[in-house]
């Protein structure tokens, strides 16, 4: 199985298409944030509360954004290969063969998982020198630190979601286009273009609905913290509390605050889930063959 992961893994960053195209996402985001974004969210934090702090919240923020999208993107394009082997027919080679089921699962999900860290952690190491140069403030040793649970089973998750889903897709081509339309769409379902609090109620709980909006959240909690305490010093009470909201640091349902632990959790179970799925697709087919 190590053969198989290592195979998987080098397949890619060997495939520079895919690779760059994952990372497309990021670099739109910093367009967007170098063109524009950066004034009007400055502005708009100005306009709440009067704070020298206000560039480090944005940039901290544009970190987190960056952070989730990486993770789902590289983490997808990682399991592309598995794609490849379908259209190759070399998935039925091990369908018909005594490797186990779950083996060739976990192959395909741990050369993405490993893909997938090595970019987002690339992303954590570049946002907080974008937060040290841009907003002039240093994210401290241990929120970066407790972002590494959320970063990890959040690349673990969307590795088992898509390794079940292109399980049913058999071109390459198909793959190509799902993974732009994804790239695209991440954006906005966990508010990384518009804070979530600005957008309609019957968006907002779509995007509630969303199991990886909850990875956002609990980034954003943990590495905003710090800076959003010392943007807030001295504002009036309550008024922290409802903009974190609006912005998408922490997400209610009604009057319940999602906790940072059940964030993970959700995300968790998620990975277990479609782990699971995945293991039972894969029997299936090898009982047909």
């Amino acid at each position: 199985m190590c053969e198989q992961i290592i195979r998987n893994f080098k397949a890619y960053f060997r495939n520079k298409g895919s690779f760059y195209g994952s990372l497309v996402s990021m670099f739109v985001l910093l367009v967007l944030y170098a063109l524009f974004l950066t004034d009007v969210l400055v502005d708009g934090l100005q306009a709440v509360f009067q704070s020298e702090n206000a560039k480090a919240f944005v940039f901290a923020w544009l970190v987190c954004a960056m952070l989730t999208v990486n993770a789902i993107n590289a983490t997808m394009s990682a399991v592309n290969v598995m794609v490849e082997d379908e259209e190759q027919r070399k998935i039925k080679d091990f369908t018909i063969s005594p490797f186990p089921a779950w083996k060739l699962t976990l192959s395909y999900i741990i050369a993405a998982v490993a893909a997938g860290l090595i970019v987002t952690l690339a992303t954590l190491l570049l946002g907080f020198f974008l937060v040290l140069i841009f907003g002039k403030t240093a994210i401290s040793f241990l929120p970066l630190l407790k972002t590494l649970p959320c970063i990890i089973v959040t690349v673990l998750a969307v590795a088992a979601v898509t390794v079940f889903a292109y399980s049913y897709v058999k071109k390459t081509s198909v793959v190509s286009v799902v993974t732009m339309i994804i790239g695209v769409m991440i954006g906005f379902l966990i508010g990384a273009y518009m804070p979530i609090g600005q957008m309609g109620k019957a968006i907002q709980v779509i995007i509630k609905c969303v199991p990886f909006t909850y990875a956002a959240a609990y980034l954003r909690a943990v590495l905003l913290k710090d800076i959003s305490a010392a943007y807030f010093d001295g504002a009036p009470a309550g008024l922290k509390d409802g903009f974190e909201e609006m912005m998408g640091n922490v997400i209610k349902w009604g009057d319940y605050i999602v906790p940072n632990w059940l964030c993970v959790l959700i995300v968790f179970a998620v990975a277990v889930i479609f782990f699971a799925l995945t293991v039972l697709r894969i029997n299936m087919r090898k009982r047909k063959s």
